[in-house]
């Protein structure tokens, strides 16, 4: 321990601090760590502190950890990212949309597409990303159309192979196959 400096916090339910400096957090929020010296009450030093959940939820698509990557699936064809973002439980202010390519999407009016990456930023630090997945919208285009069912139909006759994520918006039928019954949906 060191006896020379006191160590504060300006509330405990959202972060803590140990004699010896060790900052907890507790609960999101923010709270400012207070460091004094104990040989002169002059030397103060504050510390703000803002305590985030590190990790992409909502209560409304489905967040999935997957072998390499985490996933989202449930926006709907045609859903704008403005719509989609207010979907996600995390603060807007921490998250950043990119496409494919790892643009920044800065037009909140386009649609999700299948392919497109939500991160959560927080100080230009990255926490958590994941892929986003529109059930049906197999080349990434943002619409779930002819293009798309061909794609699905060559998979199943093993003419390509539909790779990475886009085997989500393949799986139409959520059993975690591509088959006839994808097709047929």
């Amino acid at each position: 321990m060191n006896s020379k400096l006191i160590y504060s916090s300006s509330d405990n339910n959202i972060v803590t601090v140990s004699e010896t400096g060790l900052i907890k957090g507790i609960s999101k929020g923010n709270a400012i760590i207070q460091i004094k010296s104990n040989d002169n009450e002059d030397i103060e030093a504050l510390l703000t502190v803002n305590v985030v959940y590190g990790k992409i939820k909502s209560d409304v698509y489905e967040v999935l950890e997957k072998e390499d990557e985490t996933i989202i699936i449930g926006a709907d064809e045609g859903e704008t990212i403005k719509d989609f973002l207010e979907n996600i439980t995390n603060d807007n202010n921490t998250l950043k949309v990119y496409d494919k390519d790892d643009n920044v999407v800065t037009n909140y009016k386009d649609v999700i597409k299948t392919g497109m990456k939500i991160k959560l930023e927080i100080n230009n630090r990255e926490y958590d990303s994941a892929i986003l997945i529109v059930r049906g919208d197999i080349n990434e285009d943002g619409i779930i159309d002819v293009a798309d069912k061909v794609m699905l139909q060559d998979s199943i006759l093993s003419k390509n192979v539909i790779e990475d994520y886009r085997v989500y918006a393949a799986d139409l039928e959520y059993d975690d196959s591509i088959d006839v019954a994808d097709n047929v949906k």
